[in-house]
């Protein structure tokens, strides 16, 4: 058992863990010097953003594992998408995000950096109320010399530096160590990682006395060891403060006065000042390389060798960002940086971080080809052009507030963020203007022989299907079902929520209007599972509830990302699972649907391919990929997904490895018969992700969890159309008499009191005029002749 968690924790890039009152981050990808994935930024900052609102949580630790802190960005993810225009867009948005809200933090922070911590990885580092370094240390910032610039906040902290050393470290690449970022405050505290005294005792005492005791106190000297910087952690792990002098005083404890080396950089603070205070790169060498000319000066010459191997490009930029940032508040430095990150990997002037890229990580011939190649080729004016503007709805836009700093809100989080950056991923032009788009619950949009469309309520974070939406939504559908120029389909939404889910406050203010709404849903639901053209989903988030998902399943391909989630927690607000899904939850393997259906549980992208509700897992999904496939042959759209996808391989922990647990507690003949199996065995060892899950159905209404058990059992020999009228019924009832108990406060309040003749009633078919009637034919599926399509007399 203990070896299975342990493999648990192996995996994930991000350890995130509770003891007591503080949490402590493990960067967690050793192998890698735990550079920063897309993976990475998404997980920290998730954590980051949980613990400053949980008012039991008073500090924050951060550290890496293994031998380093952090080695900066992921230079191979950025190479592998130099074909992509804006691949990394997201990524970099997000880790921007990021760094400002470790600027910004309101609760107390302590790094724990014991190991590299270079360019962004340091931007982990430096902000934090405490950094605590070691002499294993080593910092740097080497963007420049792979035609790079200084990133994540650098351009501000390194302009804030003394003298002109923040030029000298962002130009020449210069390593730091533990002592000296204390010296010049980017780190607040040195504590050795470990004081071997006996050790150290025994190879500092004379010649004459160590065989005298090397017999007697060698043997003790690994017990004896004193590991400073383990005992540190565990001392701040047993405090229960976050109080700024309280955690100083204790890392004080074990920390020592720095004394700089004698041989220490910033014992060259003169020369640095006098040579990085000219006023071009150019300037800089010329007079760097006059000062290494001198008697003494002899370690010039090899920093003198790196700057003439850097990038010509990434020096002149990343000078300019420096000298800019001497004036610019933070927020400014990371919006500037930003305009600076994506014109780079755009190559807007030079493909040199390409090249570096290639030179350093692929092909490791440290022989990197520049263009331009010299620095008197590298026009001014083209540096201009790195620093201008980017297009106004992919600006780096800092949050003005605390309210979900990691992806924003609406009114500072541009709206069409994820579809602009696939449109640029593929040099499309927008259909029509972004103005107008914005104003629109749903973009229909047509590329060549594919129809687009695109889910646009990012202000709710899609998640409410309006009346509008479902009327724009299926009037598209149907219309390019009809024509003869449309070849592909393809839909997918954008945002916190990629597919949404029904709007409930719809129902809450109107029963009537929220019930007519809910029969033409359902009839898109039946055009999307009989639709005669290929379909594909691109579901790049989460999609919750009947509402979103049947947008997604029912579509020939539906493909999902790593940041995918699925769910169906109805029952948890006293509804019960509807648009098609009792038909969908009762084709599962075993009693899984009984499971979703009842607890709510959430599912990952993997594992909604694995279980066959999502037919392809595509990393960091980008719509583009499908647009130039405007083709009709499934095969070939098939084909064309399997370029980009992965073969699923399921976490360790994955819900989907419980199976037989699963069915054997749900399969039990009534609800309350399936919580107390589920209970039991949550009480036996190793099931302790049993009793989070139990806590959704005993919170849930018990009318509902009733109904939602019985639909799904029915659900097995049904067929769709069926289950579509069945669970409309059970819609109208609810709504139009029963569904009294949407409140926390249920009604009735327990399993036992919910009366089974009740619960049929819900299954009672309603009047003629309002039942559901599945079209017959083709003809305007949507709409309906009106002598069959029922609903005449709807009131309201």
């Amino acid at each position: 058992m203990a070896q299975e968690g342990r493999n648990i924790i192996d995996e994930q890039v991000v350890v995130g863990e509770e003891k007591g009152s503080v949490r402590l981050a493990t960067l967690n990808r050793p192998r890698q010097l735990n550079v920063i994935s897309s993976e990475v930024v998404l997980k920290l900052a998730e954590f980051l953003e949980t613990w400053e609102k949980d008012d039991k949580t008073k500090l924050i630790l951060i550290k890496g594992a293994g031998r380093a802190f952090s080695a900066g960005g992921d230079l191979k993810m950025f190479y592998d998408g130099r074909e992509s225009k804006d691949s990394c867009l997201e990524v970099v948005y997000r880790m921007y995000w990021l760094c400002y809200h470790i600027h910004s933090y309101k609760k107390t922070q302590v790094s724990l950096v014991n190991g590299i911590s270079m360019g962004g990885g340091a931007s982990l580092m430096v902000p934090m109320k405490f950094s605590v370094v070691t002499e294993k240390t080593v910092f740097a910032t080497p963007e420049a010399s792979i035609g790079f610039h200084t990133d994540c906040g650098f351009s501000y902290i390194h302009s804030r530096l003394p003298g002109h050393l923040g030029e000298f470290l962002a130009l020449t690449g210069a390593r730091l160590n533990g002592k000296e970022l204390v010296a010049i405050g980017m780190a607040t505290h040195f504590v050795p990682s470990a004081m071997p005294s006996l050790l150290f005792i025994y190879c500092n005492c004379s010649n004459v006395l160590r065989p005298m005791i090397s017999e007697m106190l060698l043997p003790l000297a690994s017990l004896l060891n004193f590991q400073k910087l383990a005992d540190l952690e565990a001392r701040l792990v047993s405090l229960d403060s976050g109080d700024v002098d309280v955690v100083r005083s204790t890392i004080e404890e074990f920390s020592e006065k720095v004394d700089l080396d004698k041989d220490s950089i910033l014992n060259k603070q003169t020369i640095i000042d006098e040579c990085f205070s000219k006023e071009s790169v150019k300037q800089i060498i010329q007079a760097f390389e006059a000062e290494g000319s001198k008697e003494g000066n002899e370690w010039i010459t090899p920093v003198i060798k790196g700057l003439k191997r850097s990038s010509p490009t990434g020096l002149k930029i990343t000078l300019r960002s420096i000298r800019e940032g001497r004036k610019q508040t933070l927020s400014d430095c990371l919006k500037k940086e930003f305009r600076i990150t994506i014109n780079i990997l755009r190559s807007t002037i030079s493909p040199d971080v390409y090249e570096g890229i290639r030179a350093l990580t692929i092909d490791k011939d440290s022989s990197p080809k520049w263009s331009p190649a010299t620095l008197d080729e590298v026009a001014e004016e083209k540096i201009n052009l790195v620093f201008e503007p980017l297009e106004d709805d992919i600006e780096l836009h800092i949050p003005e507030t605390e309210e979900n700093r990691l992806k924003g809100d609406s009114s500072v989080n541009d709206i069409g963020f994820v579809r602009r950056l696939a449109e640029r991923a593929c040099k499309l032009e927008m259909a029509q203007e972004a103005q107008d788009i914005d104003e629109q619950v749903v973009v229909g949009e047509q590329k060549g022989s594919v129809r687009w469309a695109t889910l646009d309520r990012t202000r709710q974070l899609n998640v409410v299907i309006s009346s509008e939406v479902v009327l724009m939504h299926a009037e598209d559908l149907e219309t390019w079902e009809k024509d003869d120029n449309a070849k592909l389909i393809v839909i997918n939404g954008f945002g916190r929520r990629s597919f949404p889910a029904d709007e409930l406050k719809m129902f809450y203010d109107d029963q009537y209007s929220g019930l007519k709404n809910v029969y033409r849903m359902y009839w898109l639901c039946y055009h999307i599972h009989t639709y005669k053209k290929t379909q594909v989903s691109l579901v790049l988030a989460m999609t919750l509830g009947g509402g979103g998902a049947p947008l997604m399943l029912p579509a020939k391909f539906s493909v999902v990302t790593e940041y995918t989630d699925f769910a169906t927690p109805e029952a948890n607000f006293g509804f019960h699972i509807e648009c098609g899904f009792s038909y969908i939850h009762s084709r599962l393997p075993g009693h899984l649907g009984e499971f979703l259906a009842l607890t709510g549980a959430i599912l990952n992208g993997k594992e909604i391919v694995a279980i066959g509700m999502a037919t392809h897992f595509v990393p960091r999904a980008l719509p583009s990929y499908f647009i130039k496939c405007g083709i009709l042959l499934t095969d070939v759209v098939r084909s064309t997904i399997e370029e980009f996808s992965e073969k699923v391989d399921l976490d360790k922990d994955s819900i989907l490895n419980k199976q037989s647990i699963i069915d054997a507690c749900f399969s039990k003949e009534s609800v309350k018969q399936i919580i107390q199996a589920f209970e039991a065995g949550g009480s036996k060892e190793g099931n302790e992700w049993i009793t989070r899950i139990l806590k959704c159905p005993k919170e849930s209404s018990p009318t509902a969890l009733k109904i939602n058990l019985r639909s799904i059992r029915e659900a097995r020999n049904q067929t769709l159309g069926d289950c579509l009228k069945k669970e409309f019924r059970i819609t109208g009832v609810r709504a139009l008499t029963i569904a009294k108990d949407n409140c926390p406060r249920w009604n009735p309040a327990t399993l036992d009191e919910v009366d089974d003749e009740k619960i049929k009633l819900v299954f009672k078919p309603l009047e003629d005029d309002l039942e559901l009637r599945i079209p017959e034919t083709e003809e305007n599926r949507w709409e309906g002749k009106a002598e069959t399509s029922g609903f005449a007399s709807v009131r309201g």
